[in-house]
């Protein structure tokens, strides 16, 4: 069933007024009885809530019927159709400053009440509409995590929802956090110039970067009907979490787990890099390959845990013994690598003493129920070798075999194991290179 429409008149003269409201009756409205004076029709219109307001320009008392009008669309959304008798251009424009949603110049006839009536009423129902649909969209932006703001040309906000608002004050900067983004490389000035950009990754955030955040950025342009761009539309999400757990993740891959070390796969990306730059500034760099002797003896006898024990000794000592510059890594198993940057034959010569000096030492202190004893292999890279890092892993693995078989047979002259496992049974030479875990 139709929800009657209501109608208040306000007009300060009588006769007019009682005219207008019959009209209205025969209409089909619902009509209160008519206000002379503008406080007068706001009481009324608090308390009744009409569905319009016809009101005359000029009312008696303090304010007038556009200072009225201006009240009721700003406080209760009631819209207003001005009654005048004034066709002089002042009153009117000054009339329209209250938005009116028609204007009535009297006498006029009740064909032409009953159609700025109708419009008036229709007009406001689909404002009331389109405002129920924008606070309904705004709730629905506001409720989003990511980010929303749509501009027009003129790099002015159409709509924002809160998220967005939060970076209202935002600096952008490139990916190294520091070099500011120039204005025109921005994502929404990118997508006026018609680019469509999807996952655009921008630092934003206070010039300190205290409390700056990565945002993952999908910008596009908004265009009109014939195609034309108007302006520029972006949803940005917050990656900051995302991009530390990334960090994380890559810089877990790059580890061995085991001994905290660079793992194989760092370790070939990382030598591969410096032995270029080595080739480039003409210096030396060489490569120590290490074999743990005696792994599988510590392993049977004692346990994995000792094994393990004794991979991170060696991991330690390895780090204790060569410069924070230098790239240390296990490969796997009981092989470690060493690539020493910027030696030469004496540097070499003094690094190969310093690890057996460190050995020595841990092995003195008898802290552990085995000790520690390493094959090494060392080659030096020639600036004008070209033969690459595999090659020189393979030759560094051969010295280091050879040097193993050397102490091998140093060992089958003395009674003792060439490792030996403290408290342990007698033990046997092994001929084995270390057991691969």
């Amino acid at each position: 069933m139709a929800i009657l429409k209501t109608v208040l008149v306000v007009e300060d003269d009588v006769t007019i007024a009682e005219d207008v409201c019959r009209t209205l009756r025969k209409l089909g409205y619902g009509v209160f009885e008519p206000i002379v004076a503008g406080d007068a029709a706001l009481r009324m219109a608090e308390s009744t809530r009409p569905s319009l307001v016809l009101m005359d320009v000029r009312l008696a008392g303090e304010m007038d019927g556009v200072q009225v009008a201006q009240v009721l669309r700003e406080r209760m959304e009631i819209p207003v159709v001005f009654l005048t008798e004034q066709a002089e251009p002042s009153p009117w424009s000054r009339a329209m400053t209250a938005q009116p949603f028609g204007c009535l110049l009297k006498p006029f006839s009740e064909r032409e009440l009953a159609l700025v009536v109708e419009v008036a009423l229709q007009r406001h129902e689909l404002e009331s509409r389109l405002r129920a649909t924008s606070a309904l969209l705004q709730a629905v932006l506001d409720s989003m995590e990511d980010g929303v703001v749509a501009t027009d040309l003129e790099g002015s906000v159409i709509v924002a929802n809160e998220a967005e608002r939060a970076f209202a004050h935002r600096r952008w900067y490139l990916a190294d956090q520091t070099t500011p983004c120039p204005p025109e490389r921005r994502p929404l000035a990118r997508a006026m110039r018609g680019e469509t950009l999807r996952g655009a990754e921008l630092f934003v955030g206070p010039s300190d970067h205290s409390e700056g955040r990565w945002q993952s950025i999908n910008a596009s342009p908004l265009r009109d009907s014939g195609g034309v761009v108007r302006g520029s539309v972006a949803v940005s999400r917050d990656v900051t979490d995302v991009k530390a757990m990334q960090l994380e993740l890559q810089r877990l891959s790059l580890l061995d787990d085991l001994t905290g070390l660079h793992n194989r796969r760092a370790f070939q990306a990382l030598a591969e890099q410096h032995l270029k730059l080595a080739s480039r500034t003409r210096r030396l760099a060489a490569l120590f390959f290490a074999d743990l002797d005696g792994l599988k003896e510590i392993n049977d006898s004692l346990g994995h845990q000792e094994g393990d024990l004794a991979l991170r000794d060696t991991a330690r000592l390895l780090r204790e013994s060569f410069r924070d510059s230098d790239i240390v890594a296990r490969l796997g198993g009981d092989e470690f690598v060493v690539l020493a940057l910027e030696v030469d034959s004496s540097r070499v010569e003094a690094l190969s003493e310093r690890v057996r000096r460190n050995i020595e030492a841990f092995n003195a202190r008898r802290t552990r129920a085995f000790t520690l004893a390493l094959s090494v292999g060392v080659c030096v890279a020639d600036p004008s070798d070209t033969a690459g890092l595999a090659a020189l892993m393979s030759r560094a693995d051969a010295l280091m075999y050879e040097d193993k078989v050397r102490r091998r047979g140093e060992v089958a002259k003395m009674p003792s194991s060439w490792v030996k496992v403290r408290s342990a049974p007698e033990e046997q030479p092994t001929t084995q290179r270390g057991r691969r875990r």
